[in-house]
């Protein structure tokens, strides 16, 4: 029996050539599917799950003009401040830095100075935390005309942020002696109108 050698490496070849170009299709298909769910390009692509900088970070409702849900791209572009407190169980002061209380509150439209007269000075601020701690501050205590506590809704502490257990938000109470105040994990202020007998 005679051999053609010749066919069967024109043969060979034509099937490596085959198998090269099945190889490349594989490839070039791969790449379109990564490339694809990324870019939203075919119909009905599913949706990207929402970006972590897009979700609610904290809220301010309850009886105020304009209600806050701020992500942190909205707690980012607000002004900041640095207090330097003292915590019930800390050996020495820190620095904390984040947000006012009193400035979220203007923000949110709440009255201050004469125009907190009447209505005004029965407003409560209820800070609720994760662990559905809550704790009560007065509006009057707040405003720089009367009180003038100094509050901060801190998100970091010696330029670092809070541990999980402690953050994102926490509320610093300069001044306080006891840390009670203190709310770890902070997630909502709610404005409330406190009325004797009610």
């Amino acid at each position: 029996m005679r051999i053609d050698t010749a066919s069967i490496g024109a043969m060979a070849r034509r099937e490596s050539r085959g198998w090269a170009g099945i190889l490349i299709s594989i490839q070039a298909f791969a790449a379109l599917l990564l490339f694809l769910p990324s870019h939203g390009v075919l119909a009905g692509a599913a949706p990207q799950a929402p970006a972590a900088n897009t979700a609610e970070l904290l809220s301010v409702t309850g009886q105020v003009k304009q209600e806050l849900h701020l992500t942190p791209a909205d707690w980012n572009a607000l002004p900041r401040t640095k207090v330097t407190a003292k915590g019930e169980h800390d050996p020495q002061p820190r620095v904390y830095e984040g947000v006012a209380l009193k400035d979220l509150l203007a923000k949110a439209g709440l009255p201050t100075g004469m125009d907190m007269h009447a209505k005004g000075m029965t407003l409560g601020i209820v800070a609720n935390a994760a662990d559905d701690y809550h704790v009560l501050f007065s509006l009057g205590e707040l405003d720089p005309s009367f009180g003038a506590a100094v509050v901060l809704v801190a998100d970091r502490v010696d330029g670092q942020p809070f541990p999980a257990n402690a953050g994102p938000l926490r509320i610093i109470v300069v001044g306080d002696k006891i840390g009670a105040r203190w709310v770890r994990a902070l997630r909502s202020l709610t404005v409330v109108q406190v009325m004797p007998g009610k």
